[in-house]
Formats: C-alpha cells, structure tokens, sequence
C-alpha cells in the first residue's frame, strides 16, 4: 500500500507541478480509487491471494496520490492563506470525521450482531432493509464522488502568480521605455 503510494504521490506531485491541472488530477484520482476499491473488493471476495497484493498496491498508489493531490487543490483553493492551513484543516477535520465514522459504524455493526453484510444484501425481499454498513460506506463514497466531480473552485494562487509576471513584465517595459527616453535626452 504504501511501497506504491509514496512513489505515486511524488509522480503526482511532479506531474501537478509541471501540468498545474489540479482538478482534472483530482478527477482522475478518484475514477482510479474507485477502480482500486472495486478490484480489492473482487478480490477479497474471491478470495485471490496475488489479486489482492495487486489491489492493495493499485488502491495504496491511487488514495496516497489523492491525498497529495487533494492538499494541493486545497491549497490553491485558499491562497492567499499560508498553506498550513488548509492542510491542518484538513487534517483536523479528517480525523473527526473518522472518529464520527468509527462510532457509527460500530453502531451499525453492532445492530447486525456483529456481521457485516455485502452490499448485495442491502434490499433483501425477505427481510426488508439489511447491510447497513455497506450503505452507510456506498452512500459515504457517492457523496464524495459527487462533491469532487462537480468541484469547480479557482486555482487563486495560480492566478496571483500570473498577475505577478504581467505586472513584473510591464514594470521591466516601462523601465526600458525610461531608459530609452533617458538615453534621447542625453543625445539631445
């Protein structure tokens, strides 16, 4: 998981660097942690020992490079900020998240007696409403996927790095536009 993540991260963060196509990356990252969550999922479910060590390091390469790329897209998104917090945010409110998300989760298991259900089993005819772990997970990711495919926010420090090589630029002309005026003047 994180033998491929760590390698990923750094390719993203190279790639992000050079391209500055943030959420296109962003977008990108989540088809492929969908795709590396789906494939784990194939696989511990039949069972495939290599399949799942494949899995495991395709997802670990996709969530550690999303994680690096979602901190990026954060700190744009809040420029001029200092870049310390956005991350601390995110950080902070990713693990009161995962508290909340433990907590409710163990509830929800507990409700089961203890099993965790496929989420095959979620409307089963027979016994109504079933699997609310795997809803409550299923429903987690839509919501995620929802908020980050329709994420259209600015690249502001983008922006105001662009605004500074314009006006750096037309200082440099307006220098050289002096000192020829200065050097007609001298000549006269």
């Amino acid at each position: 998981f994180v033998l491929v993540g760590i390698p990923a991260a750094a390719l993203c963060g190279a790639i992000l660097d050079a391209t500055r196509a943030y959420r296109p990356v962003l977008k990108t990252l989540l088809v492929l942690d969908l795709i590396g969550t789906g494939s784990l999922l194939l696989a511990a479910r039949h069972n495939f020992v290599l399949a799942l060590y494949a899995a495991f390091a395709f997802l670990g390469g996709a969530l550690i490079a999303s994680s690096a790329c979602l901190m990026d897209t954060a700190v744009e998104l809040t420029y001029p900020k200092p870049p310390e917090l956005s991350t601390g945010l995110l950080f902070c409110g990713g693990n009161t998240l995962s508290i909340a998300t433990t907590y409710i989760m163990l509830a929800l298991i507990n409700s089961q007696h203890g099993k965790c259900l496929p989420l095959n089993a979620v409307f089963n005819t027979k016994g109504g409403f079933n699997a609310p772990v795997s809803f409550f997970l299923f429903l987690a990711f839509v919501i995620c996927c929802f908020l980050i495919l329709n994420y259209r926010g600015p690249y502001r420090r983008l922006q105001a790095e662009l605004q500074a090589v314009i006006s750096e630029s037309s200082d440099n002309e307006s220098q050289r536009g002096d000192t020829k005026n200065q050097e007609e003047l001298t000549r006269d």
